[in-house]
């Protein structure tokens, strides 16, 4: 395994983190923690949205400028496991399945009015959403639920 990573400094690290995170990234998992949180506590109520939003932005702000500061790249913040944390705290907060009377009959997913899509913007704006990161695809499975006909019509530059 120690040839496969590199030097055994490099190896202990890998290890100690349990995946090829950078220190770095497991130094700023705190503040993102705390975000999550917050954002999960307030997206609990629909008139709260404008509140989450803007905590996201203000986040997201001082974020992109110390990574920018530190000539890092902002994908090192928001890696893939991350950003699948963040669409759960959000489409999890849109959108609930609803139950049938019929055992065989598929659940339907509907609305909660708790979505808030600049969230989802900002990530498909610094390209960091795939389709796979949300069970049923990102597009069919919540964009298309929650309406999101801005998040599903971005252009692919």
């Amino acid at each position: 395994m120690s040839t496969l990573l590199g030097r055994q400094a490099m190896t202990s690290d890998y290890l100690s983190l349990g995946g090829s995170e950078s220190k770095e990234h497991a130094e700023s998992g705190q503040p993102f923690e705390e975000l999550v949180s917050k954002l999960e506590k307030i997206l609990e109520e629909p008139a709260q949205l404008s509140q989450a939003q803007g905590i996201w932005a203000s986040w997201l702000n001082t974020e992109e400028t110390k990574h920018r500061k530190r000539g890092q790249e902002f994908r090192e913040l928001l890696s893939e496991p991350t950003v699948k944390r963040l669409l759960g705290t959000v489409f999890g907060a849109a959108l609930t399945e609803m139950e049938h009377d019929r055992d065989d009959a598929p659940k339907r997913i509907e609305r909660t009015g708790r979505y808030a899509p600049r969230i989802v913007k900002d990530l498909l704006q610094r390209r960091l959403l795939t389709d796979a990161m949300w069970p049923g695809g990102v597009v069919v499975g919540a964009l298309l639920p929650c309406g999101d006909w801005v998040g599903l019509c971005w252009p692919e530059r």
